[in-house]
């Protein structure tokens, strides 16, 4: 006979279960209840996160209520929103930052990382091992209280095998060896090895609220796609081919949002949204394409908007095959640099958007080396080195050949990237003025990827989305998964290890510095060019500034009429 089950346990040890995580399925003790805001917030973020259209017809929206509204051009539609699955640009955008919240963060203007739901943490000695404190007094947007329990929880679903992890989220979960709770505000991190890293990776990823992911989590999960979260800004709506709203967190632990809603307006025609942005219907267009920049940024919409310029991470590179008999000599690889008009393709091609780089590392963060020039566009120097590495036309066809192998290069580039076909037209008519026979060959990126990876390629074209500080030890050591063009070299492999492991910002500049002057030197790739994205903003958002993180939103103040 199964014993009588009596509802007496202590309210305190209620408490205590709960901060664990530990689900109560009872009723008569009433634990950890979150304050009731008060009635009027509550009437004034009900009309504000109505539809503007249905707010006009009842209750009429003064200017100042109208001008803390805010519409913000969405190209594509998200999938879900929660960034801690694999997950595209615009549900990233969305989600991160706006109503999931990191365990720290990157500062928009120092780029070093700071507390966030965490007030601070230590590092052991030998570098293994992170304790962070977590930060009280936060509530998810349901109102239970965040705790240690669900940075535990957060940290360890990278862990969960068949879970679908962004690319980046990979970093975390190769670092970590395990998580555990000391106490319910403390989180103890222990990785594999020291990574000096993990901080940066950390400012990506969000803290998830363990009692609605506890069951399981996927994209079509129901909190992956209305979102509770602990940040500044809540969800609200989404219908699927219009909009999605976020409303303005009253009950957030830090400032309040001076914005009261957000609408990401769904405008997957980018004429349409330059279209709407004039009219007045938007009030921030992010990432001008070149087809419009910077013809349509008229004196007219200077008056009204502000042009938000930002260097992104990230760079688009051509890797040279250094197994292939024709690249194998450094010489050639430097000519081949050297014949491209990279200033050229970002003035004719990109229109301004991009920027001339000398190595991988994003400058802001502290790394690589800012006094590195890119190699010159010199077509007299190259010929020189592609003569002295014996490349010369020896049967007057206009075409350098060496032991009777003409020199023409077969460059992948995906089929997908109309860009690069511009850029391609340029080098190929640069290369053959020097006798040197470009052909790109535009190919799907399953296929490549499998050339790429048996090294049946001889040159291929590609891009890296990156980050602000990361370890790029998978596309230069020499055994790096994404090391297509097999760079082998011994100093480059001891740099990029004993990087991995420091957390001092002077030593990891010298050691970036140094990998980036042996890749100018050895040229097993050519960097071509880094992005720069330009957003239009109207003028009544002050402080809004695009960053690495996007836009902050929750830093924005109205100027109202």
């Amino acid at each position: 006979m199964k014993p009588k089950r009596h509802n007496t346990m202590p309210c305190s040890l209620a408490a205590w279960l709960l901060a664990w995580g530990l689900t109560l399925h009872w009723a008569g003790c009433d634990v950890d209840r979150p304050a009731t805001p008060h009635q009027k917030e509550l009437a004034q973020e009900k009309r504000l996160s109505a539809e503007v259209p249905e707010a006009d017809a009842a209750i009429p929206l003064s200017a100042k209520e109208k001008a803390h509204i805010v519409v913000v051009a969405m190209y594509d539609r998200p999938r879900h929103l929660n960034p801690a699955l694999r997950i595209g640009t615009w549900g990233y955008r969305v989600a991160m930052d706006n109503v999931y919240e990191p365990l720290v963060r990157r500062n928009p203007k120092t780029m070093r990382v700071e507390p966030w739901l965490a007030t601070h943490w230590t590092v052991s000695p030998d570098g293994r091992t992170y304790t962070f404190t977590i930060r009280q007094g936060v509530r998810w947007h349901d109102g239970k209280q965040l705790t240690a329990r669900d940075v535990w929880f957060s940290l360890n679903r990278v862990l969960v095998p068949k879970v679908p992890i962004g690319t980046f989220r990979t970093d975390i979960r190769d670092a970590l060896q395990r998580v555990d709770i000391p106490g319910p505000w403390t989180v103890r991190v222990v990785l594999r090895t020291p990574n000096g890293f993990f901080l940066d990776s950390l400012t990506e990823y969000p803290i998830l609220p363990q009692h609605l992911f506890a069951k399981g989590m996927s994209p079509s999960s129901p909190a992956s796609r209305r979102p509770v979260g602990t940040g500044p800004f809540r969800f609200s709506e989404w219908k699927k081919s219009d909009h999605i709203d976020l409303v303005r967190n009253q009950s957030y632990w830090g400032p309040v949002p001076d914005i009261h809603k957000i609408r990401f307006k769904l405008v997957e025609d980018r004429a349409k949204a330059l279209t709407l942005l004039k009219r007045g219907d938007i009030d921030i267009l992010p990432d001008m394409i070149r087809e419009h920049y910077p013809d349509q940024v008229t004196p007219r919409v200077r008056e009204l908007f502000n042009v938000l310029k930002f260097a992104a991470p990230g760079f688009s590179y051509i890797i040279w095959n250094t197994r292939n008999k024709m690249l194998s000599d450094f010489r050639v690889r430097r000519a081949l640099t050297m014949l491209m008009d990279r200033k050229r393709l970002v003035t004719e091609v990109h229109h301004g958007l991009a920027r001339l780089i000398a190595g991988p590392y994003w400058r802001p963060a502290g790394l690589g080396d800012p006094k590195l020039e890119p190699w010159p566009y010199d077509p007299v120097e190259a010929r020189n080195l592609l003569d002295s590495a014996g490349w010369r036309d020896r049967d007057g066809d206009k075409i350098r050949d060496k032991n009777g192998v003409p020199m023409r290069i077969v460059l992948l580039a995906p089929v997908r990237a109309p860009i690069l076909t511009d850029e391609m037209k340029v080098m190929t008519a640069e290369f053959a003025k020097s006798g040197v026979a470009l052909v790109a060959v535009p190919t799907d990126w399953p296929m490549m990827k499998r050339m790429l990876r048996a090294g049946r390629f001889t040159a291929a074209a590609l891009q890296w989305v990156g980050r602000p500080a990361e370890d790029l030890s998978r596309l230069f050591h020499s055994s790096g998964k994404d090391n297509f063009g097999v760079i082998t070299n011994l100093l480059l492999d001891q740099l990029l290890i004993r990087l991995r492991t420091v957390r001092k910002p002077a030593r990891r500049a010298a050691l970036s510095a140094k990998i980036e002057r042996i890749l100018h030197s050895y040229q097993p790739v050519t960097f071509l060019h880094a992005p720069v994205s330009v957003a239009l903003a109207h003028k009544r958002l002050e402080g809004l500034r695009l960053g690495p993180g996007w836009f902050n939103f929750a830093q924005v103040r109205i100027k109202t009429p």
